[in-house]
């Protein structure tokens, strides 16, 4: 089953908080989910950074099975994979900092592999940066032919604890804001677990990955957008 989390559902298992900088030069909305969504094999997940009741990031925990032919009378192969995929959602110009490498698929033409970074703490998120709009990025993969592992990558494989995704995303006003969300992949790129969020509301300013340390906060409710003093 497909797990889906509606602005609503926001109001029951979050807590928003207004970060302010000291010296006024830059605001952050942190996001706080409680309790973390642990996303399974089927599982999917998304993100509302602004929490405007828009989504602006999706995640699936990914697991698929098949049956690959082969010519010239030799044995075809069962294959299965995993893989915990991230993308924007809604709008394009949605983007998360990443690589990608290029293949010549074996009949002809190309395509492109695209893998989120796994950013550490204070690591900075901004136009220095390359970011990626393809809606099925791979943060971690793994692959068997008839139960024997042959594949495996991705910046989070095997496992990620409490890293970062850097992130772009355009408000309804269509203005550009950096932000990231906290992640941790266990059990060999098998289990993802999204923690909690934040963005810069100043346009165009870059943010640090998780760090809220030199800032001081206020509560706020979003199920109500009443401040809880």
């Amino acid at each position: 089953m497909m797990k889906q989390f509606s602005l609503q559902q926001y109001g029951i298992f979050s807590a928003s908080f207004v970060l302010m900088h000291e010296n006024a030069k830059a605001q952050i909305i942190y996001t706080n989910i409680e309790p973390d969504i642990i996303l399974n094999f089927h599982e999917s997940a998304f993100i509302d950074m602004d929490n405007n009741g828009i989504f602006e990031f999706a995640f699936l925990n990914g697991y698929s099975q098949f049956y690959l032919e082969t010519s010239l009378g030799s044995p075809g192969a069962y294959i299965s994979r995993n893989v915990q995929w991230v993308g924007p959602y809604s709008n394009h110009d949605n983007k998360i900092a990443g690589s990608y490498e290029s293949f010549t698929a074996p009949y002809g033409g190309s395509f492109n592999r695209y893998y989120p970074y796994a950013l550490y703490p204070l690591d900075h998120i901004d136009d220095y940066l390359d970011f990626q709009n393809w809606g099925f990025q791979r943060m971690g993969f793994k692959s068997y032919r008839n139960d024997d592992f042959f594949n495996s990558g991705g910046n989070w494989w095997p496992q990620a604890f409490d890293r970062y995704l850097g992130v772009r995303f355009l408000d309804a006003d269509e203005n550009n804001h950096f932000g990231w969300i906290r992640c941790t992949i266990l059990d060999s790129a098998e289990v993802l677990i999204i923690k909690d969020y934040a963005y810069e509301v100043k346009t165009d300013v870059g943010i640090l990955a998780g760090d809220t340390t030199n800032y001081i906060d206020v509560e706020v409710d979003v199920a109500n957008e009443t401040k809880l003093i």
